[in-house]
C-alpha cells in the first residue's frame, strides 16, 4: 500500500497535487492535511468526485501550531511514502507565542516538528521521499522587481533574527522574509538528508504559478502588484499553472534524477526547466551553515 501526503492540501498547489497523485501516480490513500476542518471537508469531496476515488482522508493540522503539526503526525496510522510539505503563504511580521513571526511558523516550524515526529516514530520508510515547497523568492527575480536580502555570517544568531522578524526593517519586507524563510527550510532539509539518508528530501520550488492563493496575505498593494504581475506573465508564457508546479514537487519525491539534501528551481526566470540552486545560493552545500539554520529553528521548538 502506496501512501503520500500534502499539506495545505484543500486549495491550490495542494489540492492539485492531491490530484495528481490519485490519479497519475495510482496512490492507494492520499492524506489532505488541512487546518479548517470544512474546508478539508469540501476538498476531499470534490477530489472524490473528480477522480472517482474514494482513498483520500483528512487530517487536522494547523502548520502554525507546534501541539497541532506534532498531533497530526501521531494521528497516522502506518507509514506514510511521499509528503509533500506545501502548506505557507506569507503573513507579515506579526508573532506568535513562540516568538516567531506568524510566517516563519507557518512555512516552517510546523513542518520541522511535523517530520521530524515522523521521523522519530517510523512512520517515514525507507526509501520514502519528503518535498519541501519552496519559493524562487531565495534568489534574485529581476523579472518580478525581487531582490534577495543576502545575510552577512548566516549564524545561529542571524538566522534567529529571521525567525523573529528582528533583520527586517520594514513591514513591507514580505517578499524578502519569504525568501529568507524559504531558505532556512532547505538548509534545514539538506541536514535531514545527511542524518536519514534511508529518506529522500528535496526542496523544490513550485515556479510562479497562476491559481494559488500565495499573496492572498500580503498588504493590499503588494497583493495587487504581485498577483498582477503573475497574471502578466502568465499572459506572455513566464508563468504556469498549479499543474506545472504541483507535477514539479511530485517528480522531486518519485524521480531519481532529484537527489536528497538539494534545491531545485527555476534555472532562468519561474518557470522552465529547473536546476540545483546551488548555481545562485552557494552556502547551500555549506554544512556548518546548514546546521545553523537547523539549530536557529530548534531552538524556538518545544
Amino acid at each position: 500500500m502506496v501512501t503520500a501526503l500534502v499539506t495545505g492540501a484543500n486549495a491550490g498547489l495542494g489540492f492539485e497535487t492531491a490530484r495528481q497523485l490519485a490519479v497519475d501516480y495510482g496512490m492507494d490513500k492520499v492524506y489532505l492535511a488541512c487546518r479548517n476542518p470544512a474546508r478539508a471537508q469540501a476538498a476531499k469531496e470534490e477530489l472524490e468526485k473528480i477522480t472517482g476515488k474514494k482513498i483520500f482522508d483528512i487530517v487536522i493540522m494547523d502548520t502554525g501550531d507546534q501541539e497541532s503539526s506534532k498531533k497530526a503526525a501521531e494521528s497516522l496510522q502506518g507509514s506514510v511514502d511521499i509528503v509533500i510539505l506545501n502548506a505557507g503563504g506569507q503573513f507579515g511580521m506579526e508573532l506568535t507565542e513562540d516568538g516567531v513571526t506568524k510566517t516563519f511558523a507557518v512555512n516552517l516550524i510546523g513542518h520541522v516538528v511535523f517530520t521530524e515526529a515522523l521521523l522519530e516514530s517510523g512512520k517515514l520508510p525507507a526509501g520514502g521521499a519528503v518535498v519541501y515547497a519552496a519559493s524562487f523568492a531565495a534568489r534574485d527575480v529581476p523579472e518580478m522587481g525581487i531582490e534577495r536580502m543576502k545575510l552577512k555570517e548566516s549564524s545561529v544568531e542571524e538566522f534567529k533574527t529571521v525567525a523573529d522578524g528582528s533583520i527586517f526593517k520594514s513591514e513591507g519586507q514580505n517578499m524578502e522574509q519569504y525568501g529568507l524563510i524559504k531558505l532556512m527550510g532547505a538548509l534545514w532539509m539538506a541536514t535531514l538528508s545527511r542524518k536519514h539518508p534511508q529518506v529522500k528530501f528535496v526542496t523544490m520550488s513550485p515556479g510562479a504559478c497562476h491559481g494559488t492563493q500565495g499573496f492572498a496575505n500580503l498588504p493590499f498593494f503588494q497583493r495587487i502588484v504581485y498577483g498582477s504581475a503573475i497574471k502578466v506573465m502568465a499572459w506572455m508564457g513566464r508563468a504556469h499553472g498549479v499543474e506545472t508546479g504541483a507535477k514539479r514537487y511530485i517528480d522531486a519525491a518519485v524521480d531519481d534524477a532529484y537527489k536528497t539534501g538539494v534545491f531545485y528551481g527555476s534555472e532562468k526566470g519561474v518557470t522552465g526547466n529547473v536546476v540545483d540552486y546551488e548555481v545562485f545560493l552557494p552556502d547551500l552545500k555549506d554544512e556548518t551553515i546548514q546546521e545553523n539554520a537547523s539549530t536557529a529553528i530548534h531552538s524556538y521548538i518545544k
